[in-house]
């Protein structure tokens, strides 16, 4: 394989950073089955084919940690409208090794600072979605919110990734770090619009539910303020009954 740069130490081990579109096939299929697929549900999670197509075709890009050769954590990338938007669509580590670090050394490769793009991460909603196999929807708000993401006051779902698979609810759209805690709305919305008819088609355009996040993302004025992920109620009110209630 190319592009392996050195990456940061795992119990006295270094790893080695490769570019996504650097694995081999037998390793892109190891990143898939230990790290991406227990840590999200089929629903929020591209197939092994998609991912390996994406990777090709340059639909997906994004870094990937080897530990002697073998995947143990990764972060996956797609850009929208000409990359003035990049979407962090998975960030994961294997289950051994995790609390080490790795997310955070692969989040911080992420571009920040003038000219770089606006980078957006789709995360469930704790008090919706429970702890399953690897994935603690709760953590998960507070490791972003350590990391300066903020919260966008919508009443976010993910686009159905592929026929046959459902629309998911009770997600929050964040942004990492946003200049003064405010955003174009006009901006999300053309991110929205060109991300959910990529998944689900131009129909999507008539779709009831889709137009109102549209509307809602263009914001007050033209502008969408982000707030802390400390709230989670400025996306959504709380729920009647949460989660484990």
């Amino acid at each position: 394989m190319m592009g392996m740069t050195p990456g940061p130490k795992l119990e006295g081990r270094h790893l080695e950073t490769v570019r996504l579109a650097d694995l081999d096939d037998h390793a892109c299929t190891e990143l898939y089955r230990v790290v991406l697929e227990p840590s999200f549900p089929p629903s929020e999670l591209m197939t092994l084919d998609e991912l390996g197509e994406a990777r090709r075709t340059g639909g997906s890009d994004g870094l990937t940690l080897l530990d002697d050769g073998r995947p143990v954590a990764v972060m996956v990338t797609e850009d929208y409208l000409g990359g003035r938007v990049r979407l962090l669509t998975y960030l994961a580590v294997a289950e051994p090794a995790r609390r080490e670090g790795l997310a955070s050394h692969l989040l911080a490769a992420l571009p920040q600072g003038a000219g770089a793009p606006l980078v957006l991460a789709e995360i469930e909603d704790p008090r919706f979605h429970a702890v399953e196999r690897a994935s603690d929807p709760a953590a998960r708000v507070r490791f972003y919110e350590r990391h300066d993401w903020r919260l966008l006051p919508l009443n976010y779902f993910q686009p159905s990734l592929r026929v046959g698979s459902p629309r998911v609810a009770h997600l929050f759209l964040i942004a990492l770090d946003p200049p003064d805690g405010a955003l174009e709305g006009e901006l999300i919305a053309d991110f929205l619009a060109e991300y959910f008819i990529a998944c689900e088609g131009d129909a999507v355009a008539y779709d009831a539910d889709f137009r109102g996040l549209l509307n809602a993302a263009r914001g007050d004025a033209g502008r969408l303020r982000a707030g802390s992920l400390a709230d989670l109620t400025a996306a959504r009110p709380d729920p009647d009954v949460p989660v484990g209630g």
